[in-house]
């Protein structure tokens, strides 16, 4: 599932859309190292080592945020 740009979501104690949650986290956690919005678009190139591949893989790292409804449906669950 994805949200839309101008979809709202509601966060204890406040509202807000998709968008101003991503710009919160920007400014929280970019905003202390002074890196670029690549983290959330195209991503930021890196290198992991991998053990399947006996070496170091390029890539990128992207940030996301991403709504997961089925907490709700759990809680149902455990309580019903």
């Amino acid at each position: 599932m994805s949200i839309a740009k101008n979809d709202v979501m509601q966060s204890f104690p406040t509202t807000a859309k998709q968008e101003e949650i991503i710009e919160l986290i920007k400014q929280r956690l970019l905003g202390r190292c002074n890196c670029s919005d690549d983290w959330f678009s195209k991503g930021v190139v890196c290198e992991v080592m991998t053990t399947a591949e006996k070496g170091w893989k390029t890539g990128r790292i992207r940030l996301q945020l991403q709504f997961d409804d089925t907490v709700q449906a759990e809680n149902e669950v455990s309580q019903g």
